[in-house]
């Protein structure tokens, strides 16, 4: 059974020690690799009032590159990756070439994390199953408070806590905030400060990972 890639979005991004490269050489790295330049941005993260924060942003197919502003003095480059799950070939031959190109070498990453969203279908109602995890007498007593039953929405699963800089590990199980009656919508992260652990990470995550997440769920949850 293969897995659906649709509506699946993984990103990746890595922080340096300091920084490598230029806007110019930002520019001419994703310019040869064929990436076309095109307007982005981003939620201002002092304030989601304020306007959003514009960046240099470069496409190509299903990827989006741009750099992510950051209070550290070089800024976080960050690769935006569509509908795929079968990262090795792409992380081989697309992002470490590109990492290579702004002179971003494995000794200099100060950190690297991985996020990926996804969905999978459910057997029964999201909401009501997750609620059946729970303690029924805990969430009635809970309840009473507010004169409203109240439901579990979400489950977190984590390596460690809070969620720290090596090799952590987060998976998080909700119910699609547009089919909440039939789909679930998954969230799996990892960050860490060894490069080589994050390569070893690339090549182990993809469709197998993956399915295996979303069978678990949809049997167990």
């Amino acid at each position: 059974m293969s897995t659906p890639a649709i509506g699946t979005q993984i990103q990746l991004v890595f922080r340096t020690q300091f920084l490598t490269f230029t806007a110019e050489l930002f520019s001419k790295a994703l310019k040869e690799k064929n990436y076309l330049e095109v307007r982005g941005q981003i939620p201002n993260p002092r304030s989601p009032q304020a306007p959003p924060i514009p960046i240099q942003t470069f496409s190509k197919g299903n990827v989006n590159v741009f750099l992510l502003p950051t209070q550290a003095q070089s800024p976080a480059v960050v690769f935006e990756i569509l509908n795929t799950i079968n990262l090795e070939s792409m992380y081989k031959e697309e992002v470490k070439a590109i990492l290579f190109a702004l002179n971003i070498f494995p000794d200099i990453v100060s950190d690297a994390s991985f996020n990926c969203a996804t969905r999978t279908k459910a057997q029964t109602k999201p909401l009501d199953r997750l609620t059946s995890m729970v303690d029924q007498t805990f969430l009635n007593r809970i309840s009473k408070n507010f004169a409203k039953k109240l439901k579990v929405f979400s489950i977190r699963l984590v390596s460690a806590f809070p969620l720290e800089r090596e090799g952590s590990f987060q998976v998080t199980v909700e119910p699609l905030a547009t089919t909440p009656e039939t789909e679930y919508y998954l969230n799996i992260a990892y960050r860490t400060t060894k490069m080589d652990e994050f390569d070893k990470f690339i090549n182990d995550f993809g469709s197998d990972m993956i399915q295996r997440i979303m069978e678990e769920t949809k049997k167990n949850v």
